[in-house]
């Protein structure tokens, strides 16, 4: 088991794409950046969520993840826009030139949250995906 402890796992990550290090199971859980143009909104005043970085990320998690291994990825996400983790997950997977299957998407509701409907627009979520590469 390798855990990373850098500043930046995107730039260990392309180190070792660089190198030719490959596992056999990765597992991404990739920060939201938040960016400073959003009044008001559930995650403070002027600060709004931004997904720049996940495909990048995506992308480096395949490139080190080896032949018929499995990479997991875990987005945070509106519950409204969860199917946005399916094409953040193909738009990594045809940057790094990977081929793999879903074998997992999965929502992660809490029983904190409630009832989700269309007025909740501020509920943000978990969805982990899990591909295994050809």
């Amino acid at each position: 088991c390798t855990v990373l402890h850098r500043g930046s796992v995107l730039d260990e990550l392309r180190s070792m794409a660089t190198s030719g290090i490959r596992f056999s199971c990765v597992s991404l859980n990739v920060r939201v950046r938040f960016e400073f143009k959003q009044r008001e909104g559930q995650f403070g005043r002027w600060f709004k969520p931004t997904l720049k970085g996940y495909a990048i990320a995506v992308a480096l998690g395949a490139q080190v993840t080896s032949r018929g291994g499995y990479l997991m990825v875990t987005f945070f996400l509106p519950l409204s826009c969860e199917h946005w983790a399916m094409s953040l997950v193909k738009d990594g997977l045809e940057q790094a030139s990977r081929e793999g299957t879903i074998v997992s998407h999965t929502v992660c509701i809490s029983d904190q949250i409630a009832l989700a409907s269309s007025a909740m627009e501020d509920v943000w979520t978990h969805v982990i995906v899990c591909v295994r590469f050809h």
